[in-house]
């Protein structure tokens, strides 16, 4: 499974320890026990998105589960707030 997430957080607040804990609760959120592969795009202009959300979109290959939309929306924001957390960027209201 693949994940690509599209952020407008600046790549200087993420770290290594950052993405294994986002691997871990990406691998938990999805409720996989294969590998998961995690890329995080940064510092990016998220005009599609129109929103504060450090999280703007997720992209996710190999996993069924997201055709359904509440689903995805659910797991947008446990990914804004997990971002939000680790950050200290603040979560769009």
């Amino acid at each position: 499974m693949r994940c690509v997430v599209h952020t407008s957080v600046g790549s200087d607040v993420f770290n290594e320890n950052f993405h294994k804990k986002f691997v871990r609760n990406i691998q938990e959120w999805f409720n996989v026990d294969h590998e998961v592969t995690v890329w995080i795009r940064t510092d990016l202009r998220l005009f599609r998105d129109c929103s504060s959300s450090p999280c703007g979109y997720l992209e996710v290959f190999g996993f069924e589960k997201l055709a359904d939309e509440a689903y995805t929306r659910k797991l947008h924001k446990q990914i804004s707030q997990f971002i939000s957390k680790e950050t200290s960027v603040p979560e769009e209201r």
